[in-house]
């Protein structure tokens, strides 16, 4: 708060409730509930807003203000130092990052307006349903007066109110605008706001009254006094709603209206130019004695006071704004925001909401929703199952309640990625026998498969797990010598950086009494075998078996002649080699593997499936 400009004049006190009833009858704003026989239905909609006002998350919002708490911002874990506006500001520069995240994490349009070299002022937007271009401003100053100061009270006090009122009324509805406002430079002559309300005044912005915290969280003695300051007739009508709520929803102020010429705050930048507007302090005669001090701390705030001045001021701003009966937007459950490894079929979930009659829920490739994979407008529980999301992607999500008058705004969109897939098991062919001492397992491999989990079982529900290899490198296994005449069943899994994947489908293989040494004895000639598995679909692995170690190149031809793919070329060993390819854009057909040596060339049909 700015060092103070005039004393108070104590003989403008007198509020009539008359000027509140008129500007309410002019805007359409609900009159006070001290001027109705019954409570209309926004008192309980105010009600059950203020009753969610929370100290603790006051207390915690201004601790990480000060540095007493550390946040996550610009992906970094760290914390705002100070909050001194200068031209080595870096530490406030972090604090206006954090208010512009804490916007959007509300679900907010959210951004910031830049004045002089260096100031910046944090502006989020709600907008109204029936007058968007007739709006409310609650603010605070978010800057100090000094570096390496706490500044708790002179005002991360009033920024947590706002930010508080963010977090409860992102989620409603309302006929007006309201805007959300951090400004810089206050401490230097109120240089934010003044350039805000200058410039608002040349767009001709209609700004039906301003709401400004500053200073609301210290009261020694216990009277719960508070300071309403405004310097125009118009700002009445501010005065007299707050009263009100006061009043009707027994919040236990002892609010004590002052016409003035100025204030020492923010809302005097609003008045110079004729715009309503008011400022909510803590009693002039029960000052903070740690005003523009190091004690300026967070421990030093009187938390239940903190609490009621924050309820008052947004229960003015509610009942104002005009809280309409629309739905809430839900809160999001599942999957949840930065989850990994979801499985298919991904199944959205969010709290359910009193006035929904149904639901909208969207699945986007990104998070601003132009690539929609998923939308359903008609979505009759609080939960809905998104089918055939693609394997190993990164996915936004966003739901919006709607009812009988209206929808919600969206909620804040959440992000996860799915899990990596099913490996394909291309050997054993189903039913396949293997010498007992010759099993082999080849499977397709898996976009962000760092290694596999290979299983062999008996039983086809893999009840006992009769062999196991956790951490497979390569989409080849050979398990060694297994049992003679013997069933099994093998599956196989990917594990990413996420966790495991799905398992793939059981396959069935049995083993023989017949030994595959045999089989491995080194041919006297080059050979060349077809694809694993033949036909092929999306990818194979191409086989040859060499006498010796010699250079080779294995190419892949169309039956025109055309080289379409070089597989392998170099020096390879003696014995028999495995070469996995990928065929995902080449068209169906007859296919030629050619393989070149020194002795020789050989050829080989294949066929090539879609």
């Amino acid at each position: 708060m700015l060092d103070r400009m005039n004393s108070l004049d104590p003989s403008n006190r007198v509020l009539r409730l008359g000027v509140l009833l008129l500007l309410l009858a002019a805007t359409g704003v609900p009159a006070p509930l001290t001027a109705q026989v019954a409570p209309p239905p926004a008192a309980t909609g105010i009600a059950s807003i203020i009753a969610g006002v929370s100290g603790d998350s006051l207390m915690d919002r201004v601790r990480e203000l000060c540095g007493e708490k550390r946040v996550f911002v610009n992906a970094m874990d760290t914390l705002i130092v100070n909050r001194y506006d200068g031209t080595d500001s870096a530490s406030n520069e972090l604090a206006g990052d954090y208010l512009e995240q804490e916007l959007l994490r509300h679900g907010l349009l959210a951004g910031s307006q830049r004045f002089l070299a260096h100031g910046r002022n944090v502006l989020g937007i709600q907008t109204g349903v029936t007058h968007p271009d007739m709006k409310f401003i609650v603010c605070a100053h978010y800057d100090a007066a000094y570096p390496w100061y706490p500044a708790a009270d002179d005002n991360a006090s009033g920024t947590a109110g706002v930010l508080e009122a963010a977090r409860l009324l992102s989620r409603y509805a309302f006929d007006y605008t309201i805007e959300y406002i951090f400004f810089d430079a206050e401490e230097a002559g109120l240089i934010g706001s003044k350039d805000y309300a200058r410039n608002a005044r040349a767009r001709g912005d209609s700004i039906l009254g301003v709401f400004n915290l500053d200073m609301i969280a210290w009261d020694s003695n216990g009277d719960m006094r508070t300071t309403l300051q405004y310097n125009l007739p118009s700002g009445a009508a501010l005065i007299e709603a707050m009263q009100t709520v006061n009043d009707s929803f027994s919040l236990g102020l002892d609010m004590r209206p002052e016409l003035t010429s100025t204030t020492p705050s923010d809302n005097y930048s609003f008045t110079q130019f004729s715009y309503p507007a008011f400022l909510l302090i803590e009693d002039f005669k029960d000052f903070t004695p740690y005003y523009h001090k190091p004690t300026d701390t967070p421990s030093s705030l009187k938390v239940p006071f903190f609490t009621r001045m924050t309820k008052a001021a947004i229960a003015g701003l509610t009942l104002m704004a005009g809280l309409r009966p629309d739905p809430r937007v839900p809160l999001l459950l599942a999957p949840v925001n930065g989850g990994r490894g979801v499985e298919d079929p991904v199944v959205c979930e969010w709290l359910p909401e009193d006035a929904a009659e149904r639901y909208h829920l969207q699945v986007s490739r990104d998070a601003s929703f132009s690539s929609i994979v998923f939308d359903n407008d008609t979505v009759s529980l609080p939960s809905a199952s998104v089918p055939a999301l693609e394997r190993w992607h990164m996915y936004f999500w966003r739901v919006r309640a709607c009812g009988g008058i209206g929808c919600s705004r969206w909620s804040e969109p959440w992000v996860f990625r799915t899990s990596v897939g099913a490996p394909s098991i291309t050997q054993p062919v189903p039913g396949e026998t293997f010498p007992f001492d010759g099993v082999r397992f080849a499977w397709e491999p898996v976009d962000g498969a760092e290694y596999y989990q290979v299983q062999i079982s008996e039983f086809q529900t893999f009840g006992v797990i009769e062999y196991e290899e956790p951490d497979v490198r390569d989409t080849l296994y050979n398990p060694g010598v297994l049992p003679k005449n013997m069933d099994y069943y093998v599956r196989v899994r990917a594990i990413s950086e996420d966790g495991p994947g799905p398992w793939s489908d059981a396959r069935r293989f049995g083993t023989s009494d017949v030994s595959g040494l045999a089989e491995a004895a080194l041919p006297s000639t080059v050979e060349l075998g077809g694809t694993i598995p033949h036909p092929f679909v999306s990818s194979a692995q191409a086989t040859f078996t060499l006498p010796r170690e010699m250079d080779i190149r294995l190419d892949l031809y169309d039956p025109s002649g055309r080289r379409v793919a070089t597989l392998a070329e170099g020096r390879y060993p003696s014995g028999r080699s495995r070469i996995t390819f990928r065929s995902d854009d080449l068209p169906a057909g007859v296919y030629f593997l050619r393989l070149q040596t020194v002795d020789g060339s050989l050829q080989k049909p294949v066929v090539h499936l879609r």
